[in-house]
């Protein structure tokens, strides 16, 4: 096992406690900005956290969309009764008057959903019943 003073800094290729982190000349690997890098401005007003900024992308993701309109009866019946009202189709029925983290649950409830029910239908040649 290797001591915790060789395990390497991932981000800045160096070994933790290399005397050459506090030296601008040392051997660490500082890869600058070139110009055709995205403006730091443009990236910090995306999201401000690690995770992608979840309410754009649920408005203007083509593959979300497609995620969610995916035709699958059994799956759009039990969205409907678990929020009490008919599915629909449209993405942004769903964000209006609540938080990001609703439509994100509900979509993660269809897409395990449409898994199991194409996992039926493989193993058994029929749809779910």
């Amino acid at each position: 096992m290797s001591s915790p003073s060789r395990c390497g800094a991932a981000h800045w290729g160096c070994t933790v406690g290399d005397p050459s982190l506090i030296s601008p000349w040392g051997t660490c690997q500082v890869i600058p900005l070139s110009d055709t890098n995205p403006p730091l401005e443009l990236l910090f007003s995306l999201t401000q956290e690690s995770w992608p900024n979840w309410t754009y992308y649920i408005h203007s993701s083509p593959e979300i969309r497609a995620l969610w309109q995916r035709p699958n009866p059994a799956t759009r019946e039990m969205i409907g009764e678990i929020t009490g009202r008919t599915f629909d189709t449209e993405v942004s029925t769903y964000c209006e008057g609540q938080p990001t983290q609703y439509f994100m649950r509900l979509l993660t409830l269809k897409l395990w959903l449409d898994q199991r029910s194409a996992a039926v239908r493989a193993s058994t040649g029929r749809p779910e019943q």
